[in-house]
């Protein structure tokens, strides 16, 4: 996720976004809802751009975001179902 932040802030397509808003292309804590609604957020201003391939890179990289936060998410819930699986395991036994 941070590679792809990074690759947003850095791309020459860049300025076609950060016009608006210089804090748009910097993410929160990754997996939280807060980054949930940070990708969210970006939907409009990338909307906004008129160049096409400005807008298709932008475009492209939110959807790698949403996929990776997702999955970020399943694991960290998976990550604590186990956790407690194991802790209910412990105290029946």
């Amino acid at each position: 996720m941070k590679n792809i932040e990074k690759r947003m802030r850095q791309s020459p397509y860049a300025v076609d976004l950060t016009t608006e808003d210089p804090t748009r292309l910097q993410g929160t804590d990754h997996g939280s809802d807060r980054y949930t609604q940070w990708i969210n957020a970006l939907e409009k201003p990338i909307a906004r751009i008129s160049k096409e391939d400005s807008r298709r890179f932008f475009v492209a990289c939110k959807r790698q975001l949403e996929v990776l936060d997702s999955n970020w998410q399943f694991h960290t819930a998976l990550k604590c179902t186990s956790r407690s699986a194991k802790l209910m395991h412990r105290f029946r036994n």
